[in-house]
């Protein structure tokens, strides 16, 4: 195991489930779906007995960042089962993590595919204009994710401890003995020094139908989302996230409170290439990105201005925008090879207030991704052309 850090307990010593999840997004379509053994004996798991839960309880009724994300279908889809015909090496994903996060998915029993499901919530920004160093008590935040099997909470425990001093080991044994059963979860009180002065992270680790569910974030969303046993929905806001794909596998909307980006004019007005754009700054009300997998990967990403001329706005963004990529677009015709196929997908538009970037992916792009990937270890190999004539 990595040596125990030598610093008292905070969040630093907590299992890294935000580097699990990292590594489940990136490492989704480079794996099949693994097995895993369902609770069958009634104590928690069975419906009858215990409320449901959600990932997406988590969601509230005003919220500046909010993100879904449906792993499990994205693993199972079209695009993703392609790749992994297409590159059967990328089955051995386990083997390429990082050797600290090998231990712990082991540790947990758990692999990269077995994430299902994410979902994200922060309930205000306004704090933003005075900085990030601190989150206030005020602001509702909460992550939530699935796993397809059951992940005993206590290996989670025994795993922190074993990387915790001895200082941190009393601290996480204070935690055990805080637990507390609330709507067939289990509920733990975790201080956490680095987000302030007495703060803690209240974590809900749960089992039903079968699979696991974790959630941490402030008191109040942790309790609602375990009483309601319904599933949330998004917080409807400025609307961005109501105007994203229809037909969509992940989702994040921002809604950004007034005057968080003046602080970027200036540098914006001494970019050449977004001078003309650098006063839509301020403008901007939204953000939205999306995207579906099928046999095929759409992404599209959204930015919402508001204010009377909100839709002058977009225009002028998007003819900002599309004035660049016609120069890039000219560089294309000279050196298609360097250019990737989804580069032709890319379109921009005006859609009313929105200036709207849409693309698509496809295998060709992991392909083209892949054949870089070799030549960057194999720069010797990269352009046959530069290679020597052989003599006769």
């Amino acid at each position: 195991m990595p040596s125990p850090p030598k610093y008292p307990m905070n969040i630093r010593d907590l299992i890294p489930f935000s580097s699990l999840l990292i590594a489940s997004l990136l490492f989704q379509g480079c794996g099949g779906k693994g097995t895993s053994e369902l609770n069958q004996d009634g104590k928690n798991g069975d419906k009858t007995s215990v409320k449901p839960i959600f990932v997406s309880g988590i969601f509230q009724k005003s919220a500046a960042i909010q993100a879904h994300l449906d792993l499990e279908t994205a693993n199972e889809s079209s695009f993703a089962k392609a790749i992994r015909e297409k590159f059967p090496e990328q089955q051995k994903q386990f083997e390429n993590l990082a050797l600290d996060t090998q231990e712990v998915f082991t540790a947990l029993g758990v692999k990269p595919e077995d994430f299902v499901e994410f979902a994200f919530v922060l309930g205000s920004l306004d704090f933003a204009n005075e900085g990030f160093d601190e989150l206030p008590e005020d602001v509702a935040f909460a992550v939530a994710f699935k796993v397809d099997g059951e992940v005993d909470i206590n290996k989670v425990l025994d795993l922190a401890a074993s990387e915790a001093n001895e200082e941190g080991q009393a601290e996480l044994q204070k935690v055990r003995d805080g637990k507390e059963e609330f709507e067939g979860a289990s509920l733990y009180k975790i201080p956490v020094p680095d987000m302030g002065d007495g703060r803690h992270l209240f974590v809900a680790h749960k089992i039903f139908d079968g699979a696991t569910y974790v959630l941490g974030g402030d008191e109040s969303t942790i309790r609602g989302a375990l009483t309601s046993g319904k599933a949330g929905k998004p917080s409807e806001g400025s609307g961005i996230q109501a105007r994203l794909l229809k037909e969509k596998i992940g989702w994040l909307a921002i809604d950004l409170p007034e005057g968080l980006l003046d602080q970027f004019k200036e540098d914006a007005a001494e970019n050449p290439f977004l001078k003309g754009v650098s006063n839509l700054l301020s403008q901007i009300q939204a953000i939205g990105l999306s995207g579906n997998i099928t046999d095929v990967f759409p992404l599209q990403l959204r930015i919402g201005f508001s204010g009377e001329t909100a839709n002058e706005s977009s225009t002028q963004a998007a003819a900002a925008v599309n004035g660049i990529l016609g120069f890039v677009r000219l560089g294309a015709l000279k050196n298609p090879d360097v250019f990737p196929p989804f580069f032709n997908s890319l379109t921009v538009t005006a859609e009313e207030s929105d200036v709207v970037a849409n693309v698509t992916f496809t295998l060709a792009d992991v392909e083209f991704a892949q054949d870089k990937a070799e030549e960057a270890l194999n720069p010797d190999l990269s352009d046959p052309s530069d290679a020597p004539a052989e003599s006769e």
